[in-house]
């Protein structure tokens, strides 16, 4: 938890630096934090920062995950915040190149980041910058049918073994079948992966 708590602080230090409004008076922060842990999280640092920046005023735009998603494409183009929350890598890339994100390799410095997050700083590079500041991360789950795999020979689904699990997916996807999902929710939100 420290950790998170010092990686968010580093996100509103990035915000500060980077903004003009934030030396006025206001900073203003687009989320999709809208589960129970992280809004509490963002309650919590958001009462800590005005508390120790009494001259700042934040304002917290909380939207839902999907309408997040839709969102963004219009509010960083026609009236852009301070701060946004958005996905790493090939997710950012659309972002970046139209000029949407600030790099923030200064932070990342300043605050002794490629340490302590150099396991994730490849997936917030880009062209040799880095574009954000990983605050969370989620679990995924591989879910699979088991009679279908059982009818192809695929007895044994091990851990490791991702590239003989491609091979045969493909083979299975030939054969029109789709044994996989991939799902970050559960079984409530499901992705189809081959």
């Amino acid at each position: 938890m420290l950790h998170n708590k010092k990686t968010l602080a580093a996100l509103f230090a990035a915000a500060s630096m980077m903004s003009a409004s934030a030396f006025s008076g206001e900073l203003v922060i687009n989320t999709d934090t809208s589960d129970p842990a992280p809004k509490a999280a963002f309650e919590n640092l958001i009462a800590g920062f005005e508390a120790e920046n009494p001259d700042v005023n934040v304002t917290w735009n909380l939207f839902d995950h999907e309408g997040y998603k839709t969102s963004i494409r219009n509010f960083l183009t026609a009236d852009a915040p301070d701060l946004a929350n958005w996905y790493a890598g090939n997710r950012m890339l659309p972002y970046v190149n139209a000029g949407l994100f600030e790099p923030v390799d200064d932070v990342w410095a300043a605050n002794g980041l490629n340490e302590s997050l150099s396991s994730a700083a490849a997936s917030m590079t880009i062209d040799g910058k880095k574009w954000g500041v990983p605050y969370t991360y989620y679990n995924w789950g591989v879910y699979y049918r088991k009679d279908i795999l059982s009818k192809t020979i695929l007895l044994c689904l091990q851990i490791g073994l991702a590239l003989w699990l491609l091979v045969k997916l493909l083979t299975l996807r030939a054969s029109r079948l789709l044994p996989l999902v991939l799902s970050t929710y559960g079984l409530q939100q499901v992705y189809l992966i081959i």
